[in-house]
């Protein structure tokens, strides 16, 4: 069965140039973290990647601004003031970690992957919040609309992505995922559902798949008791009188200890 544990960040920073931003960050003095060029579209010009974090913000390395610019015109700006971190310190699950090697930017914090949303279609991007506890970090999806302008297909606040499948058999992968980090005493553990989400057509959101995220848990996990993490229920891993794992009402497992 596969379980998560809880994510310690360590990252490192850099310091570059300074670029204008738009509206209320105007004011506020930034220094850059790092910047990547890369010919996102076949034929167009390249898309300038400028992540950035508030002078004096104790990001331990991470950034908290994404600008992302073409011929000097600013195309979208993301903010996250929880802080983002590297890629490495992201993606630990055993089928995540290996997507690291397939990113196509140079990049230790934007991760990149082609054919996720189908093939033919423009690579999408991936942006990883800081984890606290037991909460994963926040993830953002960038993707290209049918004109070739970045928007944020996704953002949620918490998901530690475990990878990618085609569980629809659509020909397009869906992205995999916990809404929480769980512990695991070895006697019993935190529900810890898996949560799917589904790509859509160019310009539009990716959307939540309750179906697809149950059969998925089901075949993947100990049970189903519904989506998302939940306190009111606990996986009993060797409930009374042996058997598979159970998953019950957490005040009848409290009383098993």
């Amino acid at each position: 069965m596969k379980t998560r544990p809880t994510l310690i960040c360590v990252l490192f920073a850099c310091v570059g140039a300074v670029f204008p931003s738009a509206g209320a960050a105007a004011a506020t003095e930034w220094k850059v973290v790092e910047t990547i060029h890369y010919a996102w579209l076949p034929g167009a010009a390249a898309y300038t990647f400028v992540l950035r974090v508030p002078v004096g913000y104790d990001s331990d390395g991470g950034y908290t601004q994404l600008q992302i610019r073409q011929s000097d015109k600013l195309l979208l700006e993301v903010m996250d003031e929880d802080g983002l971190e590297t890629i490495v310190d992201s993606l630990k699950s055993s089928r995540s970690e290996p997507r690291i090697r397939d990113n196509v930017l140079r990049s230790r914090h934007l991760l990149m992957l082609r054919d996720v949303h189908g093939k033919g279609q423009p690579p999408a991007l991936f942006l990883f919040g800081r984890a606290f506890a037991s909460d994963p970090g926040s993830l953002h999806v960038i993707e290209l609309d049918k004109n070739g302008k970045p928007y944020e297909a996704l953002h949620l606040s918490h998901l530690d992505v475990d990878g990618f499948e085609d569980v629809g058999r659509d020909g397009t992968p869906e992205l995999i995922g916990w809404e929480c980090l769980v512990e695991d005493d070895g006697q019993q553990v935190g529900y810890q559902p898996f949560s799917l989400y589904r790509f859509g057509t160019p310009g539009s959101p990716m959307k939540f798949d309750l179906a697809l995220s149950r059969k998925y848990t089901l075949a993947h996990y100990y049970g189903w008791a519904g989506p998302g993490c939940r306190n009111d229920v606990i996986v009993v891993l060797h409930p009374p009188g042996g058997g598979k794992p159970e998953i019950m009402n957490a005040q009848k497992a409290k009383s098993l200890r």
